[in-house]
């Protein structure tokens, strides 16, 4: 029993933080998908979406954030290990913007 239990604070010591980046629906996915793999290699910080004002305070327990600057901060800080762009390809102006302010930050960035 001792085992399963250092098992998984293991696990969850070694999970990825990610800010998934769009409160869409498949940022919404991504969410739902970490959320039923609690043991998963992938833990949800938060989500960004400084477009989306009537977006709730959380999506799936996870907070939104709408401020650019705090987002940043958390990956200086060391609070997020990966970016999700789960925006959908018609916002691809965002996406660069996104790509371009991040590319000398020490997080890896993926499109969903």
């Amino acid at each position: 029993m001792l085992a399963i239990v250092l098992k998984r604070a293991e696990a969850r010591a070694r999970q990825r933080r990610v800010a998934v980046v769009g409160a869409t629906a498949y940022g919404r996915v991504a969410i739902e998908r970490m959320r039923v793999a609690p043991h998963g290699p992938y833990a949800a910080a938060c989500v960004f979406d400084d477009a989306a004002p009537g977006a709730a305070g959380d999506i799936g327990g996870v907070p939104v954030i709408d401020d650019w600057h705090a987002l940043r901060q958390m990956i200086r800080n060391g609070e997020i290990d990966e970016v999700w762009l789960t925006l959908p390809m018609s916002h691809e102006w965002r996406i660069q913007r996104i790509v371009r302010e991040l590319r000398d930050e020490f997080v890896e960035l993926r499109l969903g």
